[in-house]
């Protein structure tokens, strides 16, 4: 992209301002945030009102696995934390509703997974039985052995959002997303 995606706008503000300010409003507490080799541009991002607990992943470069390890570390001592929405910077057009359908699926024993048009996306809810899971997995497998191993723990939940399956990884991603976004109602 030329630049950290977190500091890429979308609307008014940056990626991953819109990201934390919907999690906030779809009630997801506490937000955690990790931030690799870009830290310094991924907290001058951050919204002002939104309050985030920012992390450091030391070695970025095995993956985004590795990343979910680092804040489950964070969040599994905490008795409150009952699972975790993951959702990934480059997804900036997922709407609250779609987090908020999420989160009311959620259960400690499961993981949730967003469906649009018979296709999955992101966020997704990892329930905390779960996270001893994701912790032990391989970094360069990411997560999807995890989500796969069991299906009988899996639950998708069909939604009106095409923005689960938004995901931005190149100028020209970013310039038809956005014209999509802008003839797209809101929800």
């Amino acid at each position: 992209m030329g630049r950290p995606k977190a500091t890429l706008r979308w609307g008014r503000e940056s990626f991953v301002s819109k990201q934390l300010r919907s999690m906030a409003e779809a009630g997801v507490a506490p937000l955690v945030l990790v931030c690799g080799e870009h830290a310094r541009e991924t907290r001058a991002a951050l919204p002002h009102d939104v309050a985030v607990r920012v992390l450091h992943n030391p070695a970025p470069e095995l993956g985004q696995l590795s990343s979910l390890k680092v804040a489950l570390t964070e969040i599994q001592s905490i008795p409150s934390v009952k699972g975790a929405l993951v959702g990934l910077v480059d997804h900036p057009a997922v709407r609250v509703s779609t987090m908020l359908a999420l989160c009311r699926a959620a259960r400690e024993d499961l993981i949730v997974l967003p469906r649009y048009q018979g296709r999955r996306g992101h966020p997704v809810v990892f329930g905390s039985s779960i996270f001893s899971e994701l912790l032990a997995a391989a970094d360069d497998k990411g997560a999807r052995p995890v989500v796969r191993r069991n299906p009988e723990r899996r639950i998708e939940i069909d939604v009106s959002d095409p923005g689960i399956l938004v995901d931005i990884d190149t100028p020209g991603e970013l310039e038809a997303a956005r014209a999509t976004a802008d003839r797209t109602p809101r929800g």
